[in-house]
């Protein structure tokens, strides 16, 4: 099953991912399938936008411990989590947390970006545009947060706000146009 999520996800069929991976979840008794099925449908639910199940389903894998991802063999599963922890906690305008969540998921990531990088570049791709994500996902939470309006006040952006906005859109694009989706 976790082939046929992988497939879907890379198909852009969140949808069927979160299907397939939920059903899966409903037969796996082993934890670490358990925790790869649930960061796949975890994955799919915050790309569906569908934040009531990214937060259950977030939930569901609190009580693992870091040592029992990685003697699960889960660290991808981790990455996965913690990001979709991440982006629920902007969501719900949880600025504090986004960057626990994300130092965990960079975290996770290490073991598997030394291990891929004693191979070869193109192996080492996949783990620094993961890195790249995290990095971009908590460069626009001051950036947000200043966006915000106040409650039932219109949007209004300050110069200064406007300025660091324009700054961090012009970084993102420069890196944009010298990055690609594969190392192919």
């Amino acid at each position: 099953q976790l082939g046929l999520c992988r497939c879907l996800r890379l198909l852009g069929l969140s949808s069927q991912m979160k299907d397939c991976a939920e059903g899966a979840l409903k037969r796996w008794g082993r934890e670490a399938e358990r925790l790869r099925l649930g960061a796949c449908a975890l994955g799919a639910a915050w790309r569906l936008r569908e934040w009531g199940e990214v937060s259950r389903l977030s939930a569901e894998a609190r009580y693992v411990s870091r040592e029992g991802w990685q003697s699960t063999g889960c660290a991808e599963a981790l990455y996965e989590f913690e990001l979709a922890r991440a982006l629920l906690a902007l969501r719900n305008g949880e600025t504090a947390a986004v960057a626990p969540h994300c130092d965990s998921a960079r975290a996770a990531l290490v073991p598997l970006l030394a291990a891929a990088s004693m191979e070869s570049y193109a192996h080492t791709y996949s783990f620094l545009v993961r890195l790249q994500v995290l990095q971009e996902l908590q460069a626009a939470v001051p950036l947000l947060s200043r966006l915000e309006p106040p409650e039932g006040s219109p949007l209004r952006i300050d110069a200064a706000a406007e300025a660091a906005l324009e700054e961090t859109l012009g970084q993102w694009d420069a890196r944009a146009a010298s990055m690609s989706s594969s190392i192919q």
